[in-house]
């Protein structure tokens, strides 16, 4: 499997796609948000559609035991809440801010009379983000099918850590994010450090890639 499939297909972080929105940001309302503020909560309705201009934030899904099901991270740059906002239903998960962010409203008012009908590239810009995320969805869909755990929790290291030297992430957070049970992780996540391929950070809560190539390799001879 290429590097490249890998990252476009795993990593649950959305990089800037909506760019195209820049030069209509007049049209809509700006508010900001704190860390930690639901920008649309669960079971809210959505008449607006959003952009985040700056920070990042992130879509989970939380279980009536509580328990959090992060789906994707946002960066700034993308259109967020397409969904609930053309099918007209209520949000079944929520987007929240991870750190300090800005986000522009458009209402439907204006994407209907002023950004459609003046601005096609724009239309044409939310066809392929959302297509981007749809897709992405099915990977997840796929993954947790058909992969055992130690392939998906490779290719979720790789897609969040491979082309960044300094990034990190916890056990949790790579828990939640795969929807995994715990024991099992730490067995996977104990093997990786023993080959060396990861190590803890200083505070041992969190852990980085330092073997990117090693860590394809696996991937590779665990799709075999």
């Amino acid at each position: 499997m290429q590097d490249s499939e890998i990252l476009y297909l795993w990593s649950p972080w959305l990089d800037t796609s909506n760019t195209p929105w820049e030069e209509i940001l007049d049209l809509g309302r700006k508010r900001h948000y704190k860390k930690n503020s639901i920008i649309l909560g669960q079971g809210q309705t959505v008449s607006e559609l959003c952009y985040l201009h700056t920070g990042e934030i992130k879509l989970s899904s939380t279980s009536a035991s509580g328990n959090e099901k992060p789906i994707w991270y946002i960066k700034a740059g993308n259109v967020f809440g397409e969904v609930p906002f053309f099918d007209h239903g209520i949000m079944n998960s929520y987007f929240i801010c991870t750190e300090d962010c800005s986000v522009y409203f458009f209402s439907k008012e204006v994407l209907m009379e002023t950004i459609f009908p003046k601005y096609p590239h724009i239309v044409m810009n939310i066809f392929e983000t959302m297509a981007k995320k749809l897709r992405l969805m099915s990977s997840q869909i796929n993954d947790l099918s058909l992969n055992p755990p130690k392939l998906r929790v490779y290719k979720m290291i790789y897609a969040s850590l491979s082309h960044n030297e300094t990034a990190h992430i916890s056990q949790q957070e790579l828990a939640d994010l795969l929807g995994m049970h715990r024991i099992t992780l730490n067995r996977i996540i104990s093997d990786l450090k023993n080959d060396g391929i990861i190590q803890k950070n200083e505070n041992e809560k969190r852990f980085s890639l330092c073997d990117p190539k090693g860590l394809l390799e696996l991937i590779e001879a665990e799709q075999e």
